[in-house]
């Protein structure tokens, strides 16, 4: 009876240690060094869109976009002549999936004329590329301050194609929410069809609305829907300030008016004297006055 107990503990022992080494295997690539874990940050204090998740992720999608957004914008304003948006990426701290990443960029380059991904090796990129062994497994998260990145777990890219699961989470970037009833034709479908699928490849419906939302540098911003049934656009783009209006100027007191001076009392006219000839007194001449 002991001898069986302890047969049967012994076993469970050894499933579960090589359950335990099936699920932290990393990419031969990545072996050379200690394969990193999830970053704490997406743990609080963010948002994240996975790849194969419940559809409750719709809030992660956007606020990941915004991030990308607010990056691209400060950006697009020294280069407003250019013809399509530039978007810049980091893939150094997710060295093992260089190759997926420039894939993976190289479909939705091939896919879109309004928006293009380009590589960059600056820290000042708009969002970046990390690898590891993540709970969670693949995911685009953003700190809703205008920093993003996207998290490709080694278990994950495994178990499903490797440039799809990227190409996915960079239709994050571009604005695309995710759909995992979708069929495996959609390429935000994630990991809603199965591992099987392996089109790497985003629909007609797809590449029209991430044309949509880049359209004009990148005014418009997703607010619902899924990819293949999206919601309306509100226009992101900043609105000039208005210059100030200038106060009005009080209005001047009216002065007083001076007060009249009184009018002087008429004088009265004086009799008028009687006209009378030389020598002559009024009735008749002067008689009785010698001349001398």
């Amino acid at each position: 009876m002991k001898s069986s107990r302890t047969s049967a503990r012994l076993l469970a022992l050894g499933l579960g240690l090589a359950s335990g080494a099936l699920g932290t295997a990393v990419p031969a690539s990545a072996q050379a060094s200690a394969a990193p874990s999830a970053p704490r940050s997406a743990a609080t204090g963010s948002s994240v869109a996975r790849y194969d998740g419940t559809g409750e992720e719709a809030a992660g999608n956007k606020a990941f976009f915004k991030a990308v957004l607010k990056s691209v914008a400060a950006k697009r304003a020294a280069q407003s002549d250019a013809q399509a948006v530039t978007i810049y990426y980091n893939d150094s701290q997710a060295p093992s999936f260089r190759s997926q990443i420039a894939s993976a960029a190289s479909i939705w380059n091939s896919s879109e004329s309004d928006v293009k991904l380009k590589e960059s090796s600056s820290s000042n990129a708009d969002f970046s590329y990390r690898e590891g062994n993540g709970s969670r497994g693949s995911y685009a998260s953003t700190n809703g301050h205008g920093s993003g990145y996207i998290f490709i777990d080694y278990t994950q890219a495994r178990q499903y194609d490797s440039v799809r699961v990227v190409a996915h989470e960079t239709g994050h970037v571009l604005g695309l929410p995710d759909d995992y009833s979708g069929p495996c034709t959609e390429l935000m479908s994630g990991g809603g069809p199965g591992p099987s699928c392996t089109n790497r490849y985003p629909n007609a419906t797809e590449r029209s609305r991430v044309e949509q939302l880049w359209a004009g540098g990148g005014g418009q911003q997703a607010t619902g829907g899924t990819a293949n049934q999206p919601g309306t656009s509100v226009n992101v783009a900043p609105q000039a300030p208005q210059a100030p209006q200038m106060p009005q100027m009080p209005q001047m007191p009216q002065m007083p008016q001076a007060p009249q001076a009184p009018q002087m009392p008429q004088l009265p006219q004086m009799p008028q004297m009687p006209n009378t000839a030389p020598g002559q007194v009024h009735g008749g001449p002067l008689t009785g006055i010698l001349w001398g």
